[in-house]
């Protein structure tokens, strides 16, 4: 299953797709709710991360986005981080490459969902 499709049903109700245009004129693609952590909606920008140099994975990402948030997959937990709060993190910093482990212990506003095992649909127990 991909990327989107297991994060809107892991962790969203009244999950919403939107058509191609606005995929790629607006850089999101899937709004909906939070289940158990909010009862506000909130459009999500949930591209996966891909192979970079030295071995690395990264993610690209538009300041003209209108994502209120950006989600990272983990093996064990999806990671939200206010869109916002991001952008201003890379300015402060003044790069465009960040390490994603500074970046979630600097930033205040980030979510952490433990993921759901599909074959047992139970949460991931981290050790």
């Amino acid at each position: 299953m991909e990327i989107l499709q297991r994060f809107a049903e892991e962790t969203l109700s009244d999950a919403f797709f939107p058509g191609k245009e606005i995929r790629l004129k607006e850089h999101w693609n899937v709004s909906g709710i939070l289940k158990h952590r909010s009862n506000q909606e909130f459009k999500f920008d949930v591209r996966p991360m891909f192979n970079i140099a030295n071995e690395q994975v990264g993610k690209t990402g538009s300041t003209k986005s209108k994502a209120d948030k950006v989600v990272f997959e983990t093996t064990q937990e999806w990671v939200i981080i206010d869109t916002e709060e991001l952008y201003k993190y890379l300015k402060k910093q003044k790069s465009n490459t960040i390490q994603f482990e500074d970046l979630i212990k600097k930033i205040d506003w980030n979510i952490f969902i433990k993921k759901v095992r599909y074959d047992t649909k139970d949460p991931v127990i981290k050790k």
